[in-house]
């Protein structure tokens, strides 16, 4: 499974290092580093919000 977190400025500002962060150590704490692969994205089109 790929999941793919907005790190553009927009969402920068509003976090999202904080998420990704959390999403590590969740993937990490469950072992399943092996099945999900995060990625850092720029805008997805939800940027103003």
């Amino acid at each position: 499974m790929n999941i793919q977190i907005c790190v553009g400025s927009s969402c920068h500002l509003k976090g999202s290092e904080k998420v990704v962060e959390l999403f590590q150590r969740a993937v990490e704490e469950r072992g399943l580093a092996d099945k999900i692969t995060l990625a850092g994205s720029f805008c997805i089109g939800r940027c103003n919000r």
